[in-house]
């Protein structure tokens, strides 16, 4: 049987280890990344491309299958790295989340991997089983949440 070109087979994932591993997504279980990835497609960028302009709608979520990005604001004519993430990490749940823009660029930092599952396939997945988007939502919400932490604990305040 031939897959629909769009399919991510699950073998072909490079860290299928840190997928079901993840803290990200504690809840998920490995029949949960194949139900979701299902509607993934691979998607690769240069060192410094763009992934995610700030400012821009974005409607899809990212996973991070190999390589490395830069979370990164432009404020006062610079640009301030806010954090790093690797493989099996996420990125643009925010934004596609809450139909509001990027809030913040990602850039590769090298070679990257990634996997792009639009909100339109997600949620038709989700949506079939009500349990998987329990548990979706739920390590999304602790995901967001400890970034969050981080963030306010690195957050340098300026007194005038």
């Amino acid at each position: 049987m031939t897959q629909p070109s769009n399919v991510i087979l699950f073998d072909t994932i490079r860290n299928r280890k840190t997928m079901t591993q993840n803290p990200i997504f504690p809840h998920l279980t490995r029949d949960d990344w194949h139900a979701i990835f299902d509607h993934g497609d691979f998607v690769s960028f240069d060192d410094q491309a763009v992934i995610l302009h700030e400012g821009i709608q974005n409607s899809a979520l990212f996973y991070i299958d190999e390589g490395e990005v830069r979370i990164v604001r432009h404020e006062w004519g610079r640009e301030i790295e806010l954090a790093r993430l690797g493989p099996g990490s996420v990125f643009g749940e925010m934004s596609m989340l809450d139909d509001a823009p990027v809030s913040a660029a990602v850039r590769a930092d090298g070679l990257v991997d990634v996997i792009r599952i639009e909100r339109a396939e997600l949620e038709d997945v989700l949506g079939q089983d009500d349990t998987l988007g329990k548990r979706f939502y739920r390590s999304l919400a602790e995901t967001l949440a400890k970034r969050l932490r981080t963030t306010n604990r690195n957050v340098k305040y300026v007194v005038s």
